[in-house]
């Protein structure tokens, strides 16, 4: 066995799709900002974004080669790891992301929203975790925080997103 696969570690995949009210361009737009980030994830999780990053991602929003490290919060108030993310690859109605936190060492997420119509879009979340020991809790969690980022993605589209452009 070489060196390279002994590193590697077996992964499974987890994907999470939505139909969403909303143009792929604008749906993708959206994607980039720090504020729909943390209103689709709250309460449920919560990245203390500070500092420099936080400036840097609020004016510019999330964009290729950024890096950020921030805490992380279950439920608001109960404090976990640190989580380290970094954009890889933007363009195309695509954003994918290396990251990693606590349990999860390998969590490569890519966000698709694919155009079905004029003013609505198919959006994705897909993600690659490692197959450890805690790969299959980790992948039932993951799906279920899916599942409650794109019903909040929709109640937000649905109430009028309350940040512009």
């Amino acid at each position: 066995m070489s060196s390279q696969s002994a590193a590697r570690r077996p992964t499974r995949f987890v994907r999470v799709s939505t139909d969403l009210p909303v143009s792929a361009d604008r749906a993708f737009a959206l994607a980039h900002r720090l504020t729909l980030f943390e209103y689709v994830v709250s309460p449920f999780v919560r990245l203390a974004v500070r500092g420099e990053q936080r400036a840097l991602a609020e004016r510019e929003g999330f964009s290729l080669g950024s890096e950020y490290s921030a805490r992380l919060w279950f439920f608001i108030v109960i404090p976990a790891w640190t989580h380290h993310l970094k954009i890889v690859s933007d363009g195309d109605h695509e954003l994918y992301t290396n990251e990693q936190s606590g349990p999860a060492r390998v969590w490569n997420h890519r966000l698709t929203f694919l155009p079905t119509g004029e003013a609505t879009c198919r959006y994705t979340d897909e993600v690659e975790l490692e197959d450890g020991m805690l790969g299959a809790p980790l992948a039932l969690f993951t799906q279920a925080f899916f599942r409650y980022r794109q019903w909040r993605w929709r109640r937000l589209l649905r109430n009028g997103v309350p940040f512009g452009e």
